[in-house]
């Protein structure tokens, strides 16, 4: 069962500031990728974990190809109280 997708303030900020980031020509599908991923998540949010030492969101994270240049971004999410949605609470850079 696929989970409704919904995106915090400040997680829809930064995705629209990443986005952003590429020229004109290359935003949709920059969007596109991003969107895709998240939609991934929504049918499965098993595929988010918790690392040890984090607070207690699960953490998903991925990559998507742009311009033919990989970007390794995570969002960290939470259930809605009905456990019917989750919502994208943060969305940036892998750390390496």
């Amino acid at each position: 069962m696929a989970y409704e997708l919904r995106l915090a303030p400040v997680a829809r900020s930064q995705i629209t500031e990443f986005i952003s980031e590429f020229d004109a020509g290359w935003q949709l599908e920059a969007l596109e990728a991003v969107h895709e991923q998240l939609r991934r998540l929504a049918g499965d949010p098993r595929l988010g974990r918790i690392l040890s030492g984090s607070f207690s969101r699960p953490l998903f994270r991925f990559e998507i190809r742009v311009e033919g240049v990989v970007y390794y971004r995570q969002v960290v999410y939470r259930y809605s109280q009905d456990e019917k949605a989750i919502e994208i609470t943060g969305f940036g850079p892998v750390p390496f």
